[in-house]
């Protein structure tokens, strides 16, 4: 585990205020810290997407009519990378060329990993660096999807509903993994879910 005890995300009461004037979120506080990963827990309509809508775009959010306010709101946008819902991997690659994209546009260039070592990180054989996205499993596809985000470099993951499609086994494997690699790479996570 890193030594490093910064925060790579420190939000201090955002406030998040619906173009309709409905208050969606309100007093949100959270720091993390590399190793540490956040479950944000909710139902639809929680503002869960909205909160990372403030990570990811909050200049669209404003220019749609929403408000957002904060007396902290500091992470490094380079550092923040996203594992979408599904893993949303490009199909007209295969596994390799999936995670040689996040490699190519990573904001480091000292990275010697190679794509078998990121699919050995997430428990994944390297033969399956051939094989072509549509041949794989729910479970697969997802691994290869943080595979492909630990690739990128980047130090702040958003996991958007990593459980999506999933058997329970299958989703507890993904926790523990992504423990794991926050821990071993120094990263913090926040993951985002409807499911307990």
């Amino acid at each position: 585990m890193t030594t490093d005890s910064s925060p790579l995300l420190h939000i201090d009461k955002l406030k998040v205020v619906l173009p309709s004037g409905r208050v969606l979120l309100s007093e949100v506080s959270l720091s993390l810290k590399p190793g540490e990963v956040a479950v944000l827990l909710g139902g639809s309509g929680a503002g869960k997407s909205t909160l990372a809508r403030v990570l990811f775009e909050p200049k669209e959010l404003e220019q749609q009519g929403f408000s957002v306010i904060s007396q902290d709101l500091s992470f490094d946008r380079d550092k923040l990378g996203l594992v979408p819902q599904r893993g949303a991997l490009f199909d007209h690659l295969d596994v390799r060329g999936n995670i040689e994209l996040a490699k190519r546009y990573r904001p480091n260039a000292g990275d010697t990993h190679d794509v078998e070592t990121w699919l050995s990180r997430v428990g994944l054989a390297p033969e399956l660096s051939a094989s072509p996205v549509a041949n794989l499993s729910g479970g697969q596809a997802q691994r290869v999807a943080v595979a492909r985000a630990l690739a990128s470099e980047r130090r702040l993951l958003l996991l958007d509903e990593p459980s999506v499609g999933l058997d329970p086994h299958r989703v507890r494997m993904l926790a523990r993994l992504i423990r794991e690699q926050a821990e071993s790479l120094g990263l913090a996570v926040i993951v985002v879910t409807h499911d307990p």
